[in-house]
């Protein structure tokens, strides 16, 4: 209720709305790998009773680590042992709610008059730019304190009494918080004083007050100055946060690179999109209304310095751009209507909703669950090398019992050279011999398709001991090393059949995998396509395997594709194709499949739809058979120019195309 009119605030109840959609498409499953050394830390920091520790996940820690993000990592801790991986989802969507909430409260009174309607239009543009980071990580912290201290800074300014000393103790209370949650605190001072900034260069709104902070209210906000020092890292959070766009890793991790110009111009992304909207919109208010509030515009500044040292700070720019952008048009009376301020609601949410699946568990397309079952089921020990985004699993589940090279801690408390030695060791053998004459390696696991795997699989000193959809796992000879399967291919070259057949060779390991884990979603998938196509098909085999492949992981993006060659297999091509329509876009190796089995069910329409978006993406790439196929939907719908040119373009020396069509310019 507006104080001033008595009267309720009709946009109050469409932020509300707002909030709960920001929150419900951040409902998802689980995919991030930080999410794991943060439980690790937790897990640490209450068995050290200490913000700092001996390091319980590296191989050969150097000096104690200092955890500057343990209050994170504790709330973690606490809701996965609580609730598991839905309590991290659910702390990721409630933050993302919560944040969306507090960006309309903060601008709402912005400016000396209330405009719900205007602060709405702003929410929903930052929730189109923010939602996207809601993931389980310290980050999430950061977008919600962020907003809420701007809104208690600016309402210690515009109250007085007890509801001023109120908003002055939540604003100490929050930046306090903040130092313990993550490094981004350094930048609360600045946050908070531009905030309280009453300067307004330029003419005033006709109803604006000239807001001018007393002596007390000055005083009050030197322990903001002093509260960041609070954290763990005392006064090295200055070298740390420098260190964030400085070092060898940074360049090598997309989420901390610079922003580049040709990604904001055109936009890559919804967004990096509304984010742009939303600065346009604050720098034409501008202009309209011949005003720069200092304070805002300078928070904005900010925002967009942050950004362009790290793009993963695109989100924080959006929140810092929300004043000003709600500011910028107080003096122009042009009114914001309810249906402009829903229509922007709904862009944001549109933005926040992409590819939104409801689900509260884990993505075991990103969270290796059957390794980690895999590698408790062998009782891993000892220091082992690993890739950057199993590590923080890995360290999870073996936490106390094995340590791994790299556990996905961001350079900013990881050693760059740690990184350098990994990824110059996953391409150049070499390398990793020499990391292993100091570390003395009991296993590894990386990635099928580096250098390294080929390397450590030709070699005498190393046996695969298991494989899923991504990684293999080695352990040193004379462990229990997989014979009949390559560990370093993909799943179509597994099902070539190089060995000696299914029964005598690939179901033999099957069995060795499905004894360390034993429903193993990716295994049955491979038995699903071995029994499909080697040797003799064993069929009800097959059948056997996909039945127990989307028991395990429905969602799988490969099941679509394994399941069709097992109907294939079959001479079922109706439910082929019914499941390569249930294929998720990116599976291109799909959409290939499925253009060629509607040409032959006579569906030459559908067949050139998906033909001709495939080719649109892969280019001068494209396989010579998919450009057959469009070829044969185009002639079967009547388009011979189609049909023609794809079939020169196929193979400009086959028969009855020795010359390409006349509009066609020859290659140079």
């Amino acid at each position: 209720m507006d104080r001033a009119t008595g009267q309720r605030d009709p946009s109050l109840p469409l932020a509300l709305l707002l909030a709960a959609g920001a929150c419900l498409f951040r409902i998802r499953a689980l995919a991030s790998p930080d999410a794991w050394w943060h439980l690790s830390g937790g897990r640490a920091v209450l068995e050290a009773g200490a913000r700092s520790y001996d390091d319980p996940l590296a191989v050969a820690p150097t000096e104690p680590f200092v955890n500057a993000e343990w209050g994170f990592d504790l709330l973690c801790l606490g809701l996965y042992r609580l609730a598991g991986a839905p309590g991290l989802v659910g702390l990721s969507a409630l933050c993302a709610g919560a944040s969306c909430l507090l960006v309309y409260l903060a601008v709402r009174d912005w400016g000396g008059v209330r405009d719900g309607w205007r602060a709405l239009v702003v929410a929903g543009l930052v929730a189109g730019v923010t939602t996207v980071r809601f993931f389980p990580r310290p980050q999430i912290l950061f977008l919600v304190l962020l907003p809420a201290v701007l809104w208690t800074t600016r309402r210690a300014l515009a109250t007085v009494g007890r509801a001023r000393l109120a908003a002055v103790l939540a604003t100490w209370l929050l930046v306090a918080i903040w130092a313990q949650v993550h490094l981004s605190v350094a930048v609360a001072p600045a946050v908070v004083a531009l905030a309280a900034l009453p300067g307004t260069l330029g003419r005033r709104a006709p109803d604006e007050p000239s807001v001018r902070p007393d002596r007390w209210l000055l005083l009050a906000g030197l322990p903001v100055l002093l509260l960041p020092l609070t954290g763990a890292s005392g006064a090295g959070i200055v070298g740390q946060v420098t260190g964030h766009s400085s070092g060898d890793a940074i360049r090598h991790i997309a989420d901390m690179q610079p922003m580049l110009l040709e990604w904001l111009l055109p936009p890559e992304g919804p967004d990096l999109a509304l984010l742009e909207l939303l600065v346009l919109a604050a720098v034409v208010g501008l202009v309209v209304s011949r005003r720069l509030p200092l304070g805002p515009t300078l928070l904005l500044v900010l925002g967009l310095v942050m950004m362009m040292r790290s793009h993963r700070f695109a989100a924080a720019a959006a929140v810092l751009a929300a004043p000003l952008a709600h500011t910028a048009w107080a003096g122009t009376r042009r009114g914001i209507g309810p249906v402009l301020a829903v229509a922007c609601c709904a862009l944001g949410l549109a933005s926040a909703g992409r590819g939104w699946s409801p689900s509260v568990g884990l993505d075991r397309a990103h969270v290796p669950v059957d390794l980690g079952r895999a590698v408790d089921a062998l009782e891993l020990s000892g220091p082992g090398f690993n890739d950057y985004d199993a590590g923080g699993f890995l360290g999870w589940t073996r936490y106390g019992r094995a340590r791994v090279f790299i556990d996905g801690r961001t350079p900013i408390f990881f050693d760059d050279e740690r990184y350098f030695a990994a990824r110059t060791a996953l391409r150049d053998p070499g390398a990793f011999e020499r990391l292993h004459e100091v570390h003395r390696f009991e296993w590894v696991v990386i990635r099928r398709e580096v250098p390294l795997c080929r390397a450590l699989d030709e070699s005498r000193s190393w046996g695969a001991a298991w494989i899923d959809q991504e990684r293999a796992l080695f352990l040193p000879a004379g462990g229990r090393p997989l014979a009949a399967f390559d560990p370093c291919s993909d799943e179509a070259t597994l099902a070539s059949c190089r060995a000696t057949g299914f029964r005598d060779g690939w179901e033999l390991e099957l069995e060795l995998l499905f004894e360390l884990v034993p429903d193993a979603a990716w295994a049955h998938r491979i038995g699903a396509l071995l029994g499909a196509t080697c040797g003799s098909p064993d069929l009800e085999a097959a059948a056997a395997h996909l039945e127990s492949a989307a028991a395990a992981d429905p969602d799988a993006p490969e099941l679509p594709w394994v399941a069709a060659r097992v109907f294939l297999a079959a001479g079922d091509v109706e439910r082929a194709v019914a499941w390569l329509e249930s294929a998720p876009p990116e599976d291109r190796r799909a959409r290939a499949t499925l253009a060629g089995l509607l040409v032959s069910l006579d569906r030459p329409s559908d067949a050139r739809r998906v033909a001709e978006g495939l080719l649109h993406e892969l280019g001068d790439e494209a396989p010579a058979e998919l450009r057959g196929v469009l070829a044969d939907a185009c002639r079967a719908l009547g388009d011979d120019t189609c049909a023609e040119e794809q079939r020169w373009r196929a193979d400009p020396a086959a028969d009855g195309v020795d010359s390409p069509p006349a509009d066609l310019p020859l290659p140079r």
